[in-house]
């Protein structure tokens, strides 16, 4: 019995018969048109032992429109908040996600001091009596090869008013510290400001019976535990009886 044996192109054409490509599969596009957060709260708390006092971002919105991980797709972005019930918060502007990049503009208002002063007493001896910022600009960030960050800002300081603590009187205050046309470029490791005005500044200088001037050791030493106590040290400048 003879065997019949087909030539071994007709066997590799017979075995395939169809031509298999290899493609590299394209990655999702996902968009979402619309993302909204409507008057929304968020309250914060520092656990330090020298802040005791909490603040709440409340009536939050936020809208992102057309965000997607398409490369170099920019989203809208709209932001509007309240700091304290009082200080007004306000962005716009485009995010993009692929690659990373961002350019806003802002505008604070009637943000007040005065909540935040136990930043300030925490290392001094020095309390925010009264005082709001207000300030507006854009920045602009990259998160590329080569990241940078670029900004343009104004800012007024009104109504100043700091006591010393030491003390309780008042040690100085203004009506206004304004700066003008702040650049910022972490590329070039720049900073300018155009112009700076202090209006109606004041000081009060004060001398005690020691001889000791109220303007001299305003920071806080660094705490140091005593033995057997867990008192912090005493300020330089004695109080008044």
């Amino acid at each position: 019995m003879k065997m019949l044996r087909r030539p071994a192109s007709a066997a590799s054409s017979m075995r395939f018969p169809f031509k298999i490509e290899s493609t590299v599969a394209a990655p999702w596009n996902i968009l979402i048109k619309q993302i909204g957060l409507k008057n929304s709260t968020l309250n914060f708390s520092d656990r330090s032992d020298a802040i005791t006092r909490s603040h709440t971002l409340s009536d939050i919105n936020l809208d992102l429109e057309t965000l997607t991980w398409k490369e170099n797709e920019p989203a809208s972005v709209k932001l509007s908040a309240l700091l304290d019930t009082r200080g007004q918060i306000n962005a716009g502007g485009t995010l993009t996600l692929s690659p990373f990049s961002m350019a806003l503009s802002c505008r604070l208002g009637n943000i007040q001091l005065s909540p935040f002063s136990e930043y300030l007493e925490a290392v001094s001896f020095l309390k925010i009596d009264k005082g709001s910022l207000a300030a507006d600009g854009s920045a602009s960030l990259s998160a590329g090869a080569a990241s940078s960050l670029t900004a343009k800002l104004n800012l007024d300081l009104t109504d100043l008013q700091v006591k010393d603590t030491r003390t309780g009187g008042a040690l100085f205050g203004l009506e206004a510290f304004l700066l003008k046309d702040i650049k910022v470029d972490t590329g070039e490791k720049k900073v300018s400001i155009a112009s700076a005005a202090l209006v109606k500044p004041e000081v009060f200088v004060e001398r005690s019976k020691e001889k000791k001037m109220n303007l001299v050791g305003l920071t806080k030493p660094e705490p140091t535990k005593r033995p057997g106590s867990m008192e912090a040290p005493v300020g330089r400048f004695p109080s008044k009886s």
